[in-house]
């Protein structure tokens, strides 16, 4: 597994014309080959999901008072493209970094057990935002 490196305009030579597929042709995109293996892999390796996760959460806590709001968890599902509504959010309708990490680590155990052992394509931006590309960028330092 691993990952290469292209830019916008060479996914779209690579995406049939019937499909609608929109990237900025500046936007660095990379192609990750993954397996469940290598989502089981990162969710296991507490360092850097932890990592990864805390990260994430940060990002998302927009005000910095170390929970996400209603709001600032609608944010979270769309950038993160969840669409699970039971998400262990308090009264409040808040959720706490613990809470956070335990639902993403969730939603990456069902994605790995969806992939299964199989080798998937996927086209991801370089973000390094994305928790699969963090997952095959895990098992491709393992290797180099």
């Amino acid at each position: 597994m691993g990952m290469i490196i292209i830019d916008g305009s060479t996914v779209r030579a690579f995406v049939n014309d019937d499909v609608q597929f929109r990237c900025n042709v500046d936007e660095r995109m990379g192609i990750i080959v993954i397996d469940g293996s290598t989502v089981r892999a990162f969710v296991n390796d507490d360092v850097q999901f932890r990592r990864s996760v805390d990260e994430r959460f940060v990002s998302l806590d927009t005000n910095n008072d170390g929970v996400l709001s209603r709001s600032e968890m609608r944010k979270a599902f769309e950038v993160m493209r969840l669409l699970e509504s039971d998400s262990g959010a308090d009264n409040n309708g808040s959720i706490g970094i613990e809470e956070f990490r335990s639902e993403v680590k969730k939603m990456m155990l069902v994605v790995a057990e969806g992939i299964g052992s199989s080798p998937m394509q996927m086209v991801v931006g370089d973000d390094d935002q994305n928790f699969l590309k963090k997952a095959a960028d895990l098992e491709a330092s393992k290797i180099c």
